[in-house]
């Protein structure tokens, strides 16, 4: 390495060379309150002729450019001002000593390079970016997804700055007190890949997307990395970038999330992505990254990436998926975030053949009952994060045992045959029971709008999309208690004796809710009122709402009535499932849930179940080191809690968990340094597996085999 001190506009003024940011680099991500320090700085150095330290450059050089491997961000946002001061200065040239001209030819193009234009632009930024960039310089219009860009609003924000001031030659000179340090990186010596991802550990976070491009594209020959970047990772950006409002954001991290769960078959948390990533690209494509490798490992995963396209957005370029597009819209608007790794696999296997269109619908709609139901069930979907994603390789290892079966058939036969927590299928009495007992006015409003909406769409199948229409925007509608939520004399009056405890039962249950699109005003009118008002419910378009209009009176006869009318939609809606396949007895000799009241007195066990996968075991302590390591490899953040809680102490003093193994008598390290205490009799080593357990929701997930 070669450091040397330096400004950062005489670091760009290089009359034969030009700037390449590598493809590897992540996008330009300075945002208004970064840009707005930097001015600040400017104007500082400006007003003081003080010098200011402005970072790192570090660079490869090469014959004719600098291959930027750190400060992109620093130089992009220095040349983007002078741009704005160029475009300006050709308007306004009275408001600097320094011409527009002299801005071009010294620091925004190469006068001596080779004559395409793009070579003259000193700076190149990663692919998504150039285009912007050298657009911007040529005063070309944006489309509406370029618009969006960073540097479109950085470049937006110098020139709305620099028009309000004049004597702008004092703001280029600045730039000159701006010291950094340029560090040149022999490429036969030092390894780019490394010192960036080292670089990048301090100032503003790379995220696990922004190194599983660099790693991608960090190949051993530049035939490699072209290949691999004209081929795959510039379909893959442009696919994975979308826009929020004004912002591109991009969702790369999100979606190789999901993919390495599909084939790992398991959860882990987001922080683990690019170390999951590096281990399976490594062992997919090798260390030799040959061309047909790469290929391989890109075809494989482009199927997977047009299936989550499908899920995360409604893409279906190829019009693949046009059978399945209102099961996924309904998911799209239930906003349940464990479906994903399920439904790519099961979108995978459909493009491969494995699947008939009509397996792939049974698994659509089975998996929004059994959510469905448990969402109303309260049961939640929190505890599913890290199941869900090893369902579809369970159902395949079930489907084996099966091979005539239906896929979806077999999913069903999984689904009805779980325990537990995670897996337990809610079923008629347990739904009953929940609506006709849970304040459900007190649920998330987005779930109890889809359950109307279905209910309503369930009625006129062919007719009504209510839930379409609502995702879509195309109809506002809002979530309404009947009885209103605060009595005024006149409803005490209409409820009649008993009125304060009608109205604390019935509240919020579901048969006292619905969805309107009348004016809020009216929610403390009488029900004769909100039945008659302008889009009341006499008048309203929805079958859920005329049904109400055909009531006299709304008191506790007509809610009863509404509950069971509501209970009979919902069973429709979403019906108890049922397979061909029979449950088989799945209970063993000496198989015991981890909660169970047994004695374990001279027992010794043999197996361990989680969350449906078996582990070999030969003792309790081998028991207890099993599961613990297993769920500190589930989530490991969860797992390091575990050192301060207090559910943790000994009596007397000690530790259960421990950062040190000089606290234990007997450790066992589970992660790194993190160790349990494992000097325990076999009852004592069951209740603190139950404990850890519980902390991860998942102690009706865990079984043991006893030989006794």
């Amino acid at each position: 390495m070669q450091p040397n001190k330096n400004n950062i506009l005489h670091f760009i003024y290089r009359a034969t060379q030009y700037f390449q940011i590598p493809d590897f680099q992540r996008p330009y991500t300075w945002n208004a309150e970064i840009v707005g320090a930097f001015l600040n700085d400017v104007e500082h150095v400006r007003e003081s002729s003080r010098n200011h330290y402005f970072g790192t450059v570090v660079y490869v050089p090469e014959a004719d450019h600098f291959t930027v491997i750190d400060g992109q961000q620093r130089l992009t946002t220095t040349l983007l001002m002078l741009v704005a001061v160029y475009h300006i200065l050709r308007e306004h040239p009275e408001k600097s000593t320094i011409t527009a001209q002299q801005i071009k030819d010294q620091y925004l193009y190469d006068q001596y390079g080779a004559p395409e234009k793009d070579r003259k632009i000193l700076l190149r930024t990663v692919t998504t970016d150039n285009v912007v960039f050298k657009k911007l310089f040529e005063g070309q219009a944006l489309t509406a997804d370029e618009a969006a860009n960073r540097q479109k609003k950085t470049y937006d924000q110098f020139k709305r700055y620099f028009l309000q001031r004049d004597h702008l030659e004092t703001y280029i000179r600045a730039l000159e007190r701006f010291e950094i340090i340029t560090v040149a990186i022999d490429s036969n010596d030092d390894n780019p890949q490394l010192i960036f991802e080292s670089i990048n550990s301090t100032g503003a976070p790379l995220s696990s997307g922004d190194k599983i491009r660099n790693y991608s594209l960090m190949l051993n020959s530049e035939s490699a990395r072209r290949h691999t970047h004209d081929r795959y990772w510039s379909r893959i950006e442009k696919t994975l970038t979308r826009r929020d409002g004004n912002e591109l954001i991009d969702d790369i991290t999100g979606f190789y999330r999901h993919f390495l769960q599909c084939k790992a078959g398991e959860s882990f948390a987001e922080a683990q992505t690019y170390s999951r990533f590096k281990t399976f690209f490594d062992k997919f494509v090798g260390h030799e990254h040959t061309i047909a490798r790469l290929d391989a490992y890109y075809q494989e995963l482009l199927v997977y990436l047009e299936a989550y396209c499908f899920i995360r957005y409604g893409d279906d370029p190829h019009d693949r998926f046009s059978a399945f597009r209102e099961y996924n819209s309904r998911f799209q608007y239930l906003e349940v975030a464990p479906r994903m790794s399920f439904l790519m696999d099961s979108l995978v296997r459909y493009i491969h053949g494995g699947l008939t269109k009509h397996e792939l619908l049974g698994l659509y709609k089975a998996l929004e009952i059994f959510i469905v139901r448990r969402l109303l069930c309260n049961m939640g979907t929190g505890s599913m994060n890290k199941a869900i994603p090893t369902w579809f390789k369970q159902t395949e290892q079930l489907w084996k045992k099966h091979p005539g079966s239906a896929f979806d058939d077999v999913f069903r036969r999984y689904l009805l045959s779980g325990k537990g927590r995670t897996r337990v299928f809610p079923n008629d009495a347990e739904v009953r029971n929940a609506i006709e007992n849970y304040p459900m006015g007190t649920y998330v409003t987005r779930l109890l709008t889809y359950i109307f909406a279905c209910i309503e769409d369930s009625i006129q199948p062919n007719e009504s999309k209510l839930l379409l229409r609502l995702r879509h925007g195309d109809i506002k509608l809002s979530l309404e208690h009947i009885l209103p939520q605060t009595l005024s004399a006149a409803w005490k009056h209409a409820l009649g004796d008993g009125a304060a405890s009608v109205h604390e039962t019935w509240l919020n249950r579901l048969a006292n809710l619905t969805l309107t699109g009348y004016n809020s005003t009216y929610s403390n009118k009488l029900f004769t009122e909100k039945k008659e008002c302008e889009n009341g419910f006499s008048n309203s378009p929805l079958n859920i709402n005329r049904h109400i209009a055909g009531y006299e009176v709304w008191n506790e006869a007509a809610l009863k009535q509404r509950e069971a009318w509501l209970v009979d939609r919902i069973f429709l809606a979403w019906p108890a499932l049922t397979s061909s396949i029979s449950s088989g007895d799945e209970s063993r000799p000496g198989r015991y849930s981890i909660g169970d009241s047994v004695s374990l007195t001279h027992s010794k066990p043999v197996y361990v179940e989680i969350c449906g996968d078996s582990f070999q075991v030969s003792s309790w302590r081998h028991l207890a080191e099993t599961v613990c390591k297993q769920l500190a490899h589930l989530d490991a953040a969860i797992f390091e809690t575990f050192l301060t809680d207090e559910d943790f102490s000994l009596r007397g003093g000690g530790r259960l968990v421990s950062s040190s193994k000089d606290n234990l008598r007997n450790a066992s390290e589970v992660m790194p340094d993190v160790f349990i205490e494992t000097h325990f009799s076999a009852n004592d080593l069951r209740d603190l597996i139950t404990k850890v357990a519980e902390k991860y929701e998942l102690e009706d997930e865990i079984f043991f085999v006893l030989e006794r």
